[in-house]
């Protein structure tokens, strides 16, 4: 399960939530700013963030990849939440 949408008035419910359900990740979609990024880094690890942009409803893209370039990620950190946990998901073919 990936939870898109999750913004600032929903990010603690869903970080809770993902908290006892260890299949459930988060997406970047709806986070505008370094500080939710880092909550759920912090909180659930850097393999349960997906990056997520809503640029085909918001024309977000540019924006989207500047908050997760700006939260101060390592490569390693950042290489997963672009790229490689999805990869792993659908490599597992589900949540995994």
């Amino acid at each position: 399960v990936i939870l898109v949408g999750v913004d600032d008035p929903t990010l603690s419910e869903a970080i809770a939530f993902a908290k006892g359900n260890p299949k459930v990740h988060l997406a970047t979609d709806g986070m505008t700013g370094v500080g939710q990024l880092n909550l759920v880094v912090e909180h659930l690890g850097a393999d349960r963030l997906l990056f997520g942009s809503g640029a085909i409803a918001r024309n977000a893209l540019s924006s989207a990849l500047a908050v997760v370039r700006a939260a101060g990620f390592d490569d390693t950190t950042r290489g997963h939440i672009f790229a490689n946990n999805a990869k792993r998901l659908l490599a597992s073919g589900g949540a995994a």
